[in-house]
């Protein structure tokens, strides 16, 4: 059952992630955050900063996601990252998609009760930041830029205050895909798959592809279908160029609390995507291969393959078609 799971990750997936869930036990510490915040300020230099964030549990509450808003130049309000956050035993794991198509991965470790501390790198500077609550309805924020020697300059100190996450309102994202991953257009929309696996069992699955952030990113969640409890939110994936290695990178989490970021191949035409992976570790780690072909402007056939640890060759697992959900009312216009 987990290889059928893991295949299912890598190849599917499906949009706005489900936000009505609490977070679960593992993931209480980070409780605090949920809701609205707003900062409202300026830079050590003068410059101004006006920004809005809600975060909302995802993936059965696995997860928390953050949607960040900021302001332009001219002072017009645009989406400039969305985050996902899990709590761990190092801390607070991030993976930020931000407008430009760049993907960051920080670690937020612990510095005092409901305080944080971070480093990471923009373009040339080394960045510091803290964060703190002060009460249930006050963040405190300080950023500092960090020299070659560890002295540190700071750049700003201000504090997110609580609002009502309703007042905040986000632009429309685009409507299609910009940039590397504008191949991937044809997957936009939702799909549905109604195959058997090798062995047998049957699966019933749903994929509902969406634009992320600035239109340079592919947001996927996929609802699996058992018997048990109906249809589910299991797995949300965010499709990126990664500009350093030049390849597209499939950024998985999936509804147990696992992440795990996939590389990827795309055909020039963005028709063929395949990945190759190894499931487990050490020597009794298996190899799984998948492949993505689109058939038609509204079916792709899904192909995995799996070979065991020691085996000679790859075993057939899946051979199924991904059809598209067509409109009616749009096919009839």
């Amino acid at each position: 059952m987990r290889t059928r799971t893991a295949a299912l990750v890598l190849a599917s997936a499906l949009a706005a992630p489900c936000l009505a869930q609490d977070l679960v036990a593992s993931q209480q510490p980070l409780a605090p955050f949920l809701g609205g915040w707003s900062v409202d300020g300026s830079w050590a230099g003068g410059s101004p900063i006006n920004a809005k964030a809600v975060y909302s549990p995802g993936l059965q509450g696995q997860f928390l996601y953050a949607n960040i808003l900021s302001r332009d130049e001219e002072g017009t309000p645009y989406e400039r990252y969305f985050t996902v956050l899990r709590q761990t035993d190092a801390g607070v794991a991030c993976v930020d998609f931000v407008y430009d198509g760049s993907t960051n991965k920080v670690t937020l470790e612990p510095d005092g009760e409901g305080a944080w501390t971070s480093e990471w790198e923009m373009g040339d500077t080394t960045i510091a930041e803290r964060l703190a609550f002060e009460g249930d309805d006050t963040l405190a924020w300080t950023v500092w830029s960090v020299e070659e020697d560890g002295e540190r300059t700071q750049m700003l100190d201000d504090t997110w205050a609580r609002i009502d996450p309703d007042s905040v309102e986000f632009p429309d994202r685009p409507t299609t895909l910009s940039g590397p991953i504008a191949a991937m257009n044809h997957f936009l929309g939702e799909w549905t798959i109604d195959a058997t696996w090798a062995d047998g069992s049957t699966l019933q699955a749903r994929n509902v592809y969406t634009v992320g952030v600035n239109g340079k990113f592919l947001e996927a969640v996929t609802h699996a279908n058992d018997n048990s409890q109906g249809e589910y939110a299991r797995y949300f994936t965010v499709y990126a160029h990664d500009a350093e290695s030049d390849r597209l990178i499939g950024h998985g989490f999936d509804f147990s609390g696992q992440y795990v970021p996939v590389e990827f191949e795309l055909s020039d035409d963005g028709r063929i995507l395949e990945t190759e992976t190894m499931m487990g570790e050490g020597p009794a780690a298996a190899t799984l291969r998948q492949k993505l072909t689109f058939t038609s402007d509204d079916a792709y056939r899904w192909q995995v393959w799996m070979k065991p640890a020691g085996a000679p060759e790859f075993m057939p697992m899946m051979d199924g078609t991904w059809n598209r959900v067509i409109d009616e009312s749009d096919a009839e216009s």
